[in-house]
């Protein structure tokens, strides 16, 4: 029984070191998250952040919040406009934080942690 356990662990052992499991260092190879900021924030950056996180949500329309997004790495969605027979709504905007990943820009959802790889827009880590 000795014997088996000894022969399962070396196997064990064997596996990982040749998968990367083991290796020195290995999880540093890997780019860390960063907080991010975006770079610039014009029109066309706008009407893109719009459409990428609309789509994220399925909605064809939304209304970003007031943040100034060039120097707060974070950004809200604001909630759909009340219906015609409604007078109040208990919709909050839905957050998506900024990140910086293996030289990609992304957008995650607070709620939900789901990531929106923000396609043709650029971000740089947040100095905060």
């Amino acid at each position: 029984m000795k014997r088996q356990t000894l022969l399962f662990t070396s196997a064990l052992i064997a596996v990982m070191a040749t998968t990367g499991c083991l290796a020195p260092g290995a999880e540093s190879d890997q780019p860390k998250p960063v907080s991010a900021v975006i770079r610039e924030d014009t029109s066309v950056v706008r009407a893109e952040l719009q459409s990428q996180l609309g789509s994220a949500l399925g909605r064809a329309q939304i209304t970003l919040g007031p943040e100034d997004f060039t120097e707060t790495s974070h950004i809200s969605v604001l909630p759909p406009g009340l219906g015609s027979h409604e007078d109040r709504s208990a919709a909050m905007p839905v957050v998506f934080d900024f990140i910086l990943e293996g030289g990609k820009c992304y957008a995650v959802r607070r709620d939900t942690d789901e990531a929106v790889h923000l396609k043709g827009i650029e971000c740089q880590p947040a100095t905060n």
